[in-house]
């Protein structure tokens, strides 16, 4: 089960959205005890850096560098101790395919496979709903290394859902 960036942030912030809070939490134990098996990539840690920042700054307000800088490292360092998750980086085999320079090749094909749609919004600006590039870039690799599911609070793999099924954690686990 290929879990997505917001999985952690939501478990990890939990002032941030407590209502996806406990579903976070709760798929994450589902993954600790086995239930599930787990699988991160560099790109979620990526991202997971980035939405701490956002969220340290944007929403808490705290502004000194040093906080986000020292919630990141933790966030990092508390992913790659998750139990029952496999890490994949871009480059290794992950069953019998080679993830390398043809990852970014596909997941190119698969944003421009699911392009989304724009809806306009309360003060008539266009907004896209749709894939954003490094979600096809999790897509891509959930695909190659044969999960069962992308598990994700996003709406933006609905579209893709038939191409690697999507456990939307909003509905529940």
């Amino acid at each position: 089960m290929y879990i997505d960036t917001n999985v952690l942030v939501y478990h990890l912030k939990t002032t941030y959205k407590p209502n996806l809070t406990f579903k976070a939490s709760a798929f994450l134990r589902r993954v600790e005890t086995g239930q599930y098996e787990g699988v991160l990539s560099t790109f979620v840690l990526l991202e997971l850096v980035k939405a701490i920042r956002k969220v340290t700054v944007e929403f808490e307000h705290k502004l000194d560098p040093s906080i986000w800088k020292t919630d990141a490292e933790a966030a990092v360092k508390w992913a790659y101790k998750i139990p029952n998750v496999k890490f994949i980086d871009g480059t290794q085999e992950v069953g019998r395919v080679l993830i390398g320079q043809p990852l970014l090749e596909d997941a190119l094909a698969t944003f421009q496979r699911f392009p989304g749609s724009f809806k306009y919004d309360g003060s008539l600006r266009p907004v896209h709903d749709g894939l954003y590039p490094f979600d096809a870039i999790h897509l891509e690799l959930a695909r190659k290394a044969a999960c069962s599911y992308i598990a994700t609070f996003d709406h933006e793999f609905e579209e893709s859902r038939g191409y690697v099924p999507v456990l939307n954690l909003n509905l529940g686990v």
